[in-house]
């Protein structure tokens, strides 16, 4: 074992860099050397270094122990487990690329933020990651989990969920939030204030859970804060929340604009609520937008149906039309944004406050959190793209 690990570590090392990733059969016979290896041993230290013998063959400048961390075994968690050897087939029965491309999308990102690394992954060499290590994971009946950890095996792993899914037939499914219940049977009874969370772009392919999952795509945003016990006692105490999902859509901008507002009148409507969605007061829904979400939650500010609107990362390039900014006035607004954001330009946000200032006789109900560099230590590819999670989890946003 010792010498074929030897053996293989020195030939991905070896490769040259314009082979990698880009000769066919290169790759092919890394998934059968890989394959035959994870066929051949036993213990989960060997399985871990496979893997990272693999990480080295891609990405030939991450550091070798850190690589480890990156797709470590995959231990008991709180609401998770480890699969038996009759699950082994689970990646090939499943389809689980999609799982394989997130986990190591967050492993990455997790040891870019726990350690420091580099900062050279892209979005082509962690699919090549996940295809090969979920191609060579099933040509053999292994345990795949000690190779890769598995998003929806915590997020459906039985436990009592704080957030709940309902479903509309007609627009979107979406993850609920009620408060606890008060001592004051009086305070009970009266409609909640709702918080409508629209989430950033993404893959979205998994279930509902994967907003809920804090290490999902959409992880740090209100509905994965809750769910963990990790939001602020200012959220959690005071609001409900509803945020839907756009499932097998890169994000809500791709939908029509009435189809999230047929969305939120059945929220309120007393179907919603015999389907599960809180009671809420109408005049007091708050629009929480990231990114994309950002992007068409001002849009949706315009119908007045928001009593004020947070946006975070807002990416619109143009300025807004006079009508729309004439809809707008009035409705106080928080904007997020981080100088650095290397995917919207922070002056997408300048000019989005700078013309919401203009139009109202009381600039103060306009707030901008401009922030110099990315306040959660994001780097590469998403740096500065973060003020979702900074804003998420800041009580004074909550109290305003």
């Amino acid at each position: 074992t010792s010498y074929l690990m030897t053996t293989l570590h020195d030939t991905f090392t070896w490769i040259p860099t314009y082979v990698r990733a880009r000769e066919p059969m290169t790759l092919i016979c890394l998934i059968l050397l890989l394959a035959m290896t994870l066929q051949s041993h036993h213990h989960h230290v060997a399985r871990a270094s496979d893997t990272t013998a693999f990480l080295c063959f891609v990405r030939p400048t991450i550091n070798y122990n850190a690589a480890i961390k990156i797709l470590r075994p995959n231990r008991r968690r709180k609401h998770g487990k480890v699969f038996s050897r009759s699950e082994t087939t689970y990646w090939s029965q499943k389809g689980s690329l999609p799982n394989a491309i997130a986990t190591v999308q967050q492993q990455v990102k997790e040891r870019q933020l726990d350690e420091g690394g580099d900062n050279e992954w892209t979005r082509r060499s962690i699919l090549i990651s996940a295809v090969c290590i979920n191609l060579a994971a099933s040509m053999f009946p292994i345990e795949t989990a000690a190779i890769i950890g598995d998003i929806s095996a915590s997020s459906q792993a039985p436990h009592e969920h704080l957030m709940k899914e309902v479903c509309d037939p007609n627009t979107y499914s979406a993850l609920t939030y009620i408060p606890p219940r008060r001592e004051n049977e009086e305070q009970n009874l009266k409609p909640l204030p709702l918080i409508f969370v629209l989430h950033g772009a993404g893959k979205n392919e998994l279930d509902i859970w994967n907003l809920a999952n804090i290490q999902g795509e959409h992880a740090g945003l209100i509905p994965s804060l809750i769910e963990n016990n990790l939001a602020p006692e200012e959220l959690v105490n005071n609001f409900a929340v509803v945020c839907p999902y756009s499932q097998d859509k890169a994000s809500f901008y791709e939908e029509p604009r009435s189809k999230i507002l047929q969305f939120l009148n059945w929220v309120c409507s007393e179907e919603g609520q015999q389907a599960g969605c809180p009671v809420v007061d109408p005049e007091n829904i708050f629009l929480f937008g990231f990114s994309d979400g950002a992007t068409l939650g001002v849009e949706l500010l315009t119908t007045k149906r928001f009593r004020a609107g947070v946006v975070a990362a807002y990416g619109f390039t143009g300025t807004l039309p006079v009508l729309a900014l004439d809809r707008l006035r009035g409705t106080p607004l928080w904007a997020f944004h981080s100088a650095d954001d290397v995917i919207f330009n922070v002056q997408c946000s300048d000019n989005l406050v700078q013309s919401l200032r203009n139009v109202n006789d009381d600039s103060s109900i306009i707030r901008y959190s401009r922030f110099d560099s990315d306040q959660e230590g994001f780097t590469g590819s998403v740096r500065g793209h973060s003020t979702g999670i900074t804003a998420s989890k800041l009580p004074d946003l909550y109290m305003w």
